[in-house]
């Protein structure tokens, strides 16, 4: 069971230690798409191998060794946990009372994935082949003021 203090601690790591953000591919000629894919990302990355296994447990999600980046060669080895998509909206909404930091940029990320999810041209479920440009510019645009908040003056 998550309880209420348990939501507060990982929200406080989420404020120090993590990030939110949309993430974009481009077209795929190979997978037939003709419109960029959005999707919602939230991370915490950290140098306690013991705290990342805790959130995977806890919320799920994926585990990944970021030690090996060429500018990490004499630090400490780092491990990233991820959700993704409305994996993540689920674990940005369990903790979304607790947040201070990332508050605006957890409300925006919750109604990214909830959108995202809702699309319909006409009833029916609209596919990554061809997004109108209306959807792709309100995808652009939630990822664009996710990164404004993180960034501040130094948008993306």
């Amino acid at each position: 069971m998550i309880t209420n203090e348990i939501l507060a601690y990982t929200a406080g790591i989420m404020d120090g230690e993590g990030s939110i953000c949309i993430a974009k591919s481009a077209p795929s000629v190979k997978n037939g798409t003709k419109s960029p894919s959005h999707w919602l990302q939230v991370g915490i990355i950290n140098t306690n191998r013991e705290l990342i296994e805790w959130l995977e447990k806890t919320f799920g999600g994926h585990i990944s060794d970021n030690s090996h980046s060429p500018s990490r060669k004499r630090q400490r080895p780092c491990w990233a946990w991820r959700v993704t998509s409305i994996q993540a909206k689920i674990f940005l909404q369990s903790i979304y009372p607790y947040l201070k930091i990332k508050k605006k940029q957890a409300k925006l990320a919750i109604e990214f994935q909830e959108k995202r999810n809702k699309i319909s041209n006409n009833g029916k479920q609209i596919t990554n082949k061809g997004l109108s440009i209306k959807i792709l510019q309100e995808r652009e645009w939630y990822k664009q003021e996710i990164a404004k908040l993180t960034l501040g003056h130094r948008t993306a």
